[in-house]
């Protein structure tokens, strides 16, 4: 493993909400931060502490990145926004339902990339049919952050891996009593994202895998709040609690600190939605 400054050295290495967004603007190849209100919609608390993790080792390699092309809902330009998702089979890929669908975007093609790297695309790239994705609940309406959530159906015989992750309603006590642990594609690496300033060479951006790992900092019934960094292409990424094992999947990440929020903790800090009883079954319904 290494971090941003230790790959760049050698060699070039490798969150995320509704109210700042860094979106790549497809006929200018130039990177365009979009604010709505005071909110942060990625984070990276203090120092950067994500490494670079090997894709061809579970359970990173069932995690995968999602390339996106669509357009904005306000005026129509067109964008192609980065993500993250999980494989739980060969033909499921779980993500964060604004990956694929926002408040302010809407795709019209995309592909998932299983062990994606800057310069590999070994497993290939996998079309992400409009029909193939399913979202929770109402979010395509209602844009609820609770419904933020979405599992996408690739074609047969889809991305055959050795292992794929499994899904945990965990218990308050398991997820509090050892780190967990974020896996995904960053569109920026470095302290100091917020202001512009990026670790990463422009091709790799949303192509090479990072992870962070520390314990919760408060939980609720629906979310989990954490100062894990996490940055843009980040969303989607799988949560691991690395107590019950590192294919147990207890959230998905969909956000960072945001300063309009009633709640508290989600002022401060990352949010990952929590995979309740109820969101697995759905999951395992699709």
């Amino acid at each position: 493993m290494c971090n941003a400054s230790r790959c760049l050295q050698g060699r070039p290495p490798h969150h995320q909400d509704d109210h700042l967004r860094f979106e790549r603007i497809m006929n200018g190849r130039q990177w365009e931060k979009i604010l709505r209100g005071a909110d942060i919609y990625f984070k990276v608390f203090g120092n950067e502490d994500r490494d670079e993790v090997p894709v061809e080792t579970f359970p990173y390699a069932a995690i995968c990145a999602i390339h996106v092309e669509g357009h904005k809902r306000t005026n129509g330009e067109a964008v192609l926004s980065r993500g993250t998702g999980f494989l739980i089979s060969p033909t499921r890929v779980v993500t964060a339902g604004h990956v694929l669908d926002d408040v302010d975007f809407r795709s019209e093609t995309g592909v998932v990339i299983p062990q994606c790297t800057a310069t590999n695309e070994r497993l290939g790239r996998h079309p992400i049919a409009p029909t193939a994705v399913t979202y929770f609940r109402d979010w395509q309406h209602s844009y609820r952050y609770e419904d933020d959530l979405a599992v996408v159906k690739l074609p047969g015989p889809g991305v055959v891996i050795g292992e794929y992750l499994t899904l945990e309603a965990a218990s308050d006590a398991d997820i509090r009593r050892a780190p967990v642990e974020i896996a995904g594609y960053p569109t920026c690496v470095g302290a100091d994202c917020e202001n512009g300033v990026n670790d990463l060479p422009d091709a790799f951006r949303g192509r090479v895998m990072y992870a962070h790992n520390q314990k919760i900092a408060y939980l609720s019934p629906t979310q989990i709040y954490s100062e894990i960094d996490t940055w843009a292409g980040q969303s989607g990424a799988p949560m691991l609690a690395i107590a019950l094992g590192n294919d147990k999947v207890i959230g998905v990440h969909c956000r960072g600190a945001r300063q309009s929020h009633p709640d508290a903790h989600a002022k401060t800090h990352n949010s990952t939605l929590r995979l309740t009883t109820e969101r697995i079954n759905w999951i395992r319904s699709i």
